[in-house]
């Protein structure tokens, strides 16, 4: 099972140092901010971007694009994440944009789903079918990550896993898309979750305590 880690904008560079120095022998992909990057190449782990730019131009003030993200030998790259689609007011036309980038430029990406509200099964396939003609046969990753899971410690594991059941039917003929469950993924629950019919977890608040990223590391890989 993949374990993908989002630090989003934690942890100072001090604490990425050290971070980067206990991860060094583990399977996983990880997401770092952007301006330490540079930090995560001498590791087994697969680096990741939590963002790409949707834009080839190069004269674009603060954004990352491709070309860039693949001098670091970034492989993934998270796309439309929740964050990004209500803070910053991302768009579908951004988030078809980037994604096509990534497909262009050999970057996996991971869309991501789950960003409304309570979202039901209805609104998450409509997620899935807005993107189904630009994935085609690319290697591709779905990211189940409802909204309201994310950083809470409570979540309804049954209803997690029922839709999870309800998208891999959806996307049973597409072999080249694996699917992850992200959002409340904890030490206690990890067990569970680990059950469902999914190819791997995305971690965050979790992942930024080291000693419980490696317990959760032991419990998905033994």
């Amino acid at each position: 099972m993949q374990i993908f880690v989002n630090h989003k904008a934690n942890l100072n560079y001090e604490e990425i140092k050290r971070y980067e120095e206990k991860i060094r022998n583990l399977d996983l992909v990880v997401m770092p901010s952007i301006c330490y990057m540079t930090l995560f190449q001498n590791g087994l782990y697969k680096l990741g971007s939590q963002d790409i730019s949707e834009y080839k131009d190069t004269n674009m003030t603060g954004e990352i694009n491709a070309r860039q993200l693949k001098s670091l030998n970034v492989k993934y790259s998270l796309i439309g994440h929740s964050d990004l689609r209500n803070y910053k007011n991302v768009t579908d036309e951004s988030v078809f944009k980037k994604l096509k980038i990534c497909l262009d430029n050999n970057i996996i990406p991971i869309y991501c789903i789950g960003y409304k509200d309570n979202s039901d099964a209805n609104e998450i396939i409509s997620e899935i079918n807005k993107v189904l003609d630009i994935i085609e046969d690319n290697n591709v990753i779905i990211a189940y990550e409802p909204k309201e899971n994310i950083g809470v410690k409570s979540i309804d594991l049954n209803l997690i896993n029922d839709n999870i059941n309800i998208i891999r039917s959806h996307i049973k003929d597409k072999n080249n898309i694996k699917l992850l469950y992200g959002g409340g993924v904890n030490i206690i629950n990890v067990e569970v979750i680990k059950k469902f019919d999914i190819d791997g977890i995305l971690l965050s608040t979790e992942s930024l305590n080291i000693d419980n990223l490696l317990k959760i590391y032991n419990m998905l890989k033994k």
